[in-house]
C-alpha cells in the first residue's frame, strides 16, 4: 500500500469522531463567516508567495 494513501485513509477515519460529536445546531459564533471571508483569500496569497518564493514565477499549466 502507498503510505500516502494510507496516511490519507487514516486522517478519514479520525475524523469521524469529530463528525459523531455534532448535534446538529448551530454553534455560538455567529460572526466566523467574517473570519473566514479573510482567512481563505489570505491563505491562497500566502501559498502564491511561497510558490513564488520556492519555484520562481512559472506558471501554474506548464507545458501548454
Amino acid at each position: 500500500m502507498n503510505p500516502v494513501y494510507g496516511t490519507l485513509q487514516l486522517f478519514v477515519c479520525l475524523t469521524n469522531p469529530l463528525l459523531k460529536a455534532y448535534n446538529g445546531q448551530r454553534g455560538n459564533m455567529r460572526n466566523m463567516k467574517y473570519l473566514f471571508y479573510i482567512y481563505y483569500p489570505a491563505h491562497l496569497i500566502l501559498c502564491g508567495i511561497i510558490r513564488i518564493l520556492l519555484h520562481g514565477n512559472v506558471g501554474v499549466i506548464i507545458g501548454g
